[in-house]
This record gives structure tokens, sequence and C-alpha cells, in this order.
């Protein structure tokens, strides 16, 4: 990690000495680590943002392959949008620390969180790494959960407000506009989703926890031994 951020840093310098920052008449400049936070800030801010997502959305949000491009999206973005709970630990510190960017560190104003809101499932109440575990702070999954889109969408519109209270009104009507199409699809899914009630599922990762609990499914175990660690023949036909 620590020979990938020297090559990072090297790379941004060159670039940062050939080319000019944004003035103050261009959009507000907003990274995301997934697509379905780069829509969300979109349907927030509208024509007054310019949203890249890091990942693609076929990438394991735990382990996204790091590219020396991203360090220079970081370094010169306005607002970082993130999932959050830690979902992003593999990838985003090394990148930030690359991208030297202080307004977009934790705990700075541009720094948005999309879990503040949300109250985790499966907190541990032990952290060991050494065993692969990958969800330190709770199962970081929220986003298959479409109701807690809900509170997600209004933490990217409180970190914008925060950011950029000039547009507090339009934020708050897109977010209005938003929630109110959420919430019309959230009742068609949740009359498409009745007959998945009381069904058994197994996933290979425990990415699923939310969408399950949402729908009433019942979790039957994992195909990966916990988060993060391979299964082995022996737990592959405990699950059979």
């Amino acid at each position: 990690m620590r020979a990938f951020v020297v090559s990072l840093l090297t790379l941004l310098t060159l670039a940062l000495a050939h080319t000019p920052f944004a003035t103050a008449a261009e959009k507000i400049r907003v990274v995301t680590t997934i697509p379905d936070l780069a829509d969300m800030t979109r349907r927030i801010a509208g024509d007054l943002v310019d949203v890249t997502s890091l990942a693609t959305g076929v990438e394991d949000i735990h382990a996204v392959p790091m590219k020396p491009s991203f360090a220079l999206l970081l370094n010169r973005a306005d607002i970082l949008v993130l999932l959050g709970l830690e979902a992003e630990h593999a990838f985003l510190p090394g990148l930030l620390e690359a991208a030297r960017n202080p307004r977009i560190l934790r705990d700075a104003p541009g720094y948005i969180d999309c879990s503040v809101y949300v109250t985790p499932l499966e907190i541990p109440t032990r952290i060991d790494r050494s065993l692969g575990d990958q969800h330190p702070m709770g199962n970081p999954h929220i986003n298959l959960d479409p109701v807690l889109g809900k509170d997600m969408a209004r933490a990217i519109a409180d970190g914008l407000t925060r950011n950029y209270p000039e547009h507090a009104a339009v934020f708050k009507k897109n977010l209005d506009d938003f929630t109110a199409e959420l919430d019309a699809a959230i009742a068609r899914w949740q009359r498409e989703a009745a007959p998945l009630k009381g069904k058994k599922l197994v996933s290979y990762h425990p990415d699923l926890l939310y969408f399950a609990e949402r729908y009433g499914m019942i979790p039957a175990g994992t195909i990966e031994i916990r988060a993060g660690v391979d299964p082995t023949p022996g737990h592959i036909a405990e699950l059979e």
C-alpha cells in the first residue's frame, strides 16, 4: 500500500503541474464511491454538480481496484460521497492519502457519509481482522434496502447543504421529489416482493441482509465462512 501511495503522489504532482484548478463558476465536483450514490447526488443537486463514481457497479465494494486517475479525481473534488460503515476500507484510505485534499478527509465538510442516519445490522461484539472481518462497524450493504435509500439521500442533501447553503432550496425540493418517487416505487416493490416472505436466503457474501430484513426473508447462511473468508468444502456441505 505504501509504495502504491508514493507512486500516486508522484503522478498526482506531475498532473497538477500541467492542469489549472477549477474556477468558482464551474460545477461542484463530486466523487462518489459507487454508482448508486452518484445517481442520488445527481437527482438531488441536478445541474449544479459534475459527478464521477470510482466504482462501476460490477466490482467488489470491499476491493475496488485503485487507479492513479482516482487520486487526481479526489484531489480536485469538492465533495466525496461514500457508503460508509467502512465499506470502502480496502481502497479509499490509501486514495485519500495520495489525493492530499483536506476538503474531503474524514470529518471535513466535504466528506459525506451516507450511513449517518442508518442503524446498522450485525454490529460485531469483537473485531478481529485476522479472522477476515470486513464489517467492523456492522453490515455496510445498506444500499440494498430501498427504504434506507431515503436515509442515504437525506445524508447527501444535508451534506450538500452544509457546504453550499446558497443552494439549500434546490437541494430540498429535489430531495422531496426524489423521496416521493422512491416512496411510490417502494410500495410497488413491497407488493411484488410479497411472495419472498418466509423464504430462506443464501448469498455468497452477507450483502443481502438488509434486503432480506426488509422483505421478510430468512438469512440461512453465506457461502463465505464469514465476510471476506473463502468457503471450504465442509462449509458448503453444511449449507446443502
